[in-house]
């Protein structure tokens, strides 16, 4: 793992999961990955990154209640298609709205969205939805681009 790692937007608790997601990309690529997280997430936790961490990851087929965790990794392989840019954010959007309900505590605070095929329109579409759940809610978003041998953290509302 580099030094100062996201130093901009990444917490401190977050800086091992986003590693680890990092070396199983190196490992297995972005659409194995993908594929590996989307599976085993339907209880909210990761074993193969972090058996402790609570998180819903993006894409999924959630089977039975979804249940809201403070994380959402939206990880998208490709631009279009399934599991492409342009879907994993429509799932990421509708997933946001479902766990927005902060009376009761149950809503997402921070979400990673993982991509490797850079597309500003589909950011540009989806500035002023960001926007909103970072004024209304407090969500954090944390873009990082997979380059093929690293996370690379960018702009949110670029």
């Amino acid at each position: 793992m580099r030094e100062a790692f996201y130093p901009s937007l990444v917490s401190a608790d977050l800086a091992p999961l986003i590693a680890s997601i990092e070396k199983l990309l190196a490992e297995k690529g972005m659409e194995a990955t993908q594929h590996q997280l989307s599976s085993e997430c339907n209880h909210g936790s990761l074993p193969s990154i972090d058996p402790t961490a609570m998180a819903n990851v993006i894409p999924s087929n959630p089977t039975g209640i979804l249940m809201c965790c403070s994380l959402a990794i939206a990880i998208a392989h490709g631009s279009r298609g399934v599991g492409g840019l342009c879907q994993v954010m429509q799932q990421l959007r509708r997933h946001l709205i479902c766990c927005a309900d902060t009376k009761k505590g149950l809503y997402t605070k921070t979400a990673l969205i993982i991509y490797d095929k850079d597309d500003k329109r589909v950011f540009w579409e989806n500035k002023r939805d960001f926007q909103t759940h970072m004024a209304r809610n407090g969500v954090s978003f944390i873009r990082l681009h997979w380059n093929g041998k690293q996370l690379i953290e960018k702009a949110i509302m670029k």
